[in-house]
């Protein structure tokens, strides 16, 4: 009769360890449960004396707010590890998700190695690769042999990367490739955020967008939800015949707008002209730029360069300086380097082998190659000197 006690005690304590949470001994950070569900429990004993678990069917384990699910799972308490096979997830957060094939995990330094088909997303981007170490503490994934994150219509591949997975950041390095519907971007190392999907340059880069313009910098920020770039190093930007550089632009793509910032250069070779100014704002759209803080333009003849320095350089399509209503009106061509005009104010002076002049502003079209100059003019030409008239 007691034989049968016993023998009753021990299955119900068998169908309870089964049928019930079960915990992996370690201190309350270390804890590890395997939830209730698991379809198959074996103790078994290895050579070195140490017991493991192997779990199979339906397993789930818990450590603090993070599940893993598996298909089947081995774990040893004195190595404090678990290996886990076969549709592996993640899940330690409302967001921060990870799947693989394979999983080895350090539950006491909660840290995980995961092979074969892993992907990891924060809600916004997903990353894949084949091999991933990720600190579940810290949501914080690492590849070193190759990756992809796609946010929307971004795609960004790399030969090693950190994804941060709490503050939505990833580190790209290494044989960088970004892609968007508006740029493809070559670099050694990026870093983009997935929900602001802005991307911060911080190595030599090459842009080049759909238009065929080219963009190399060292430094900045382009935020694909805007199409703004803000350029913090040295950069120069080629565009057609239209050449740019500077200390610091800013670009935006739907307005047109271009702001440089210290030592800038702008060399129109269609125009023949060059710009160099401490500041310019152009427009990509409408071909005008102002330049101020001690500007010069250059005017490239046939024979002979013009000098003009100015407090103020401004220079724009003649075509929209004045407008021909009529019906028989003929839009000038695109190309054509004779509709344009430009203005100086202040402290005009004109250079050249053959003429120098000075005045308080100066017009020249380049339709008909005339200086108008104003208030104060003076002009010198090799043997004479003409002033015009208070």
């Amino acid at each position: 009769m007691r034989f049968q006690h016993g023998f009753f005690l021990l299955l119900l304590f068998l169908f309870s360890m089964v049928g019930h949470a079960q915990t992996i001994p370690g201190d309350t950070t270390d804890v590890v449960e395997i939830l209730p569900g698991v379809r198959k429990l074996e103790y078994r004993k290895l050579p070195d004396g140490s017991e493991v678990q192997i779990l199979a069917g339906n397993v789930r384990l818990k450590q603090g707010s993070t599940i893993f699910t598996c298909d089947s799972c081995v774990l040893n308490d004195v190595e404090k590890t678990f290996l886990a096979f076969g549709r592996v997830h993640i899940w330690d957060s409302d967001t921060a998700q990870v799947w693989s094939n394979n999983l080895r995990y350090l539950y006491d330094k909660k840290y995980a190695y995961l092979n074969g088909n892993v992907r990891l997303t924060d809600g916004k981007g997903t990353l894949t690769t084949n091999n991933l170490e990720y600190d579940v503490a810290r949501r914080i994934g690492t590849y070193k042999n190759g990756g992809k994150v796609v946010n929307k219509r971004t795609t960004i591949t790399s030969n090693e990367g950190t994804y941060y997975a709490d503050i939505n950041d990833v580190t790209f390095k290494n044989n960088v490739l970004m892609k968007d519907p508006a740029n493809t971007i070559k670099t050694d190392s990026i870093m983009y955020n997935t929900e602001l999907r802005i991307a911060r340059f911080i190595a030599r880069t090459e842009i080049t967008d759909t238009s065929g313009r080219k963009i190399v910098t060292k430094g900045g920020t382009y935020n694909e939800i805007t199409g703004r770039t803000e350029f913090t190093e040295r950069t120069t930007i080629v565009d057609k015949s239209l050449t740019v550089t500077g200390d610091e632009i800013v670009s935006d793509d739907e307005t047109g707008n271009v702001q440089i910032r210290g030592r800038g250069v702008l060399v129109d070779t269609a125009k023949g002209i060059s710009i160099l100014a401490n500041s310019i704002f152009a427009n990509r759209k409408s071909e005008a730029f102002l330049a101020t803080q001690k500007p010069l333009m250059i005017v490239k003849q046939e024979k002979d360069s013009i000098y003009i320095a100015a407090d103020t350089l401004f220079s724009a399509r003649l075509s929209d300086l004045f407008v021909d209503t009529s019906k028989n009106a003929k839009k000038p061509a695109a190309n054509d380097s004779t509709n344009r005009y430009f203005e100086a104010y202040r402290n005009v002076r004109v250079f050249s082998d053959s003429v120098q002049a000075v005045s308080d502003s100066l017009f020249y079209s380049f339709k008909d190659s005339v200086f108008q100059l104003f208030q104060d003019p003076v002009v010198w030409t090799r043997k004479s000197q003409v002033t015009g008239v208070p």
